[in-house]
């Protein structure tokens, strides 16, 4: 197989979240009138927004996946124990 053959993904780009904040910036730095107007937070907040995204979501999932973990746990040493009562181990 020839190397022209074969796909390869690669994820070397700027993204959504960078075009919209160049897109911010250069509307904040020509002086558009709604854009020029905003903070710098707002102009920045696709870089900054996604990440507090991900950090929120990951926040909000953690209990439960440390849950479902724990009563994965649970659940395994009691067939463990139950097996051992029975004489299989």
């Amino acid at each position: 197989m020839s190397d022209e053959s074969k796909s390869t993904a690669s994820s070397a780009g700027t993204g959504l979240s960078g075009l919209v904040f160049l897109l911010f910036l250069g509307l904040k730095l020509a002086g558009v009138a709604p854009v020029s107007e905003w903070s710098w937070w707002w102009v920045t907040a696709p870089l900054w927004g996604v990440a507090c995204l991900v950090m929120a979501i990951m926040l909000i999932a953690l209990p439960f996946v440390y849950i479902s973990a724990v009563r994965k746990d649970k659940r395994k040493r009691e067939w463990r124990e139950s097996r051992a009562r029975r004489g299989f181990g």
